[in-house]
């Protein structure tokens, strides 16, 4: 049995081996990075989840959901900072997004970027700040 990779570059190979061997196109160099981010975050590697997203991010620098991804794993690693201000980029990102005619963020409740705001803001301390983002 192969070991799961931890950090991105060895789940990206990992995925990409994955798909080689069903036959399945590669994926578009953004996209493969962000099923390698939701790979790492399920499995819980934050860090190597945080530097998928990051690149990413460094590809297509308007995705929401590679914002909100970055803002949750930054959350799981303790960067309350860091967190608020992915999930804030996440929303302006995906109000362009939406005005673009994609679907929003908030048209699915498990990528819910208020709520992971909420969450940051109250590791941050900033008690009303957490109770207004999650309302």
């Amino acid at each position: 049995m192969n070991e799961y990779p931890r950090d991105a570059p060895g789940q990206r190979e990992m995925l990409r081996a994955e798909r080689a061997a069903r036959g399945e196109p590669a994926l578009p160099p953004a996209q493969e990075w962000c099923v390698v981010g939701y790979r790492l975050d399920m499995a819980g590697f934050p860090e190597g989840a945080a530097a998928a997203w990051r690149e990413a991010l460094a590809l297509e620098a308007g995705l929401p959901q590679a914002h909100l991804g970055l803002g949750r794993a930054l959350l799981d690693i303790g960067d309350a900072e860091g967190a608020v201000a992915s999930c804030r980029a996440a929303m302006e990102a995906d109000l362009v997004s939406a005005s673009r005619g994609h679907e929003s963020l908030l048209d699915d409740p498990d990528d819910d970027p208020w709520y992971a705001l909420g969450m940051a803001e109250h590791l941050r301390g900033r008690l009303d700040d957490a109770v207004a983002a999650y309302e």
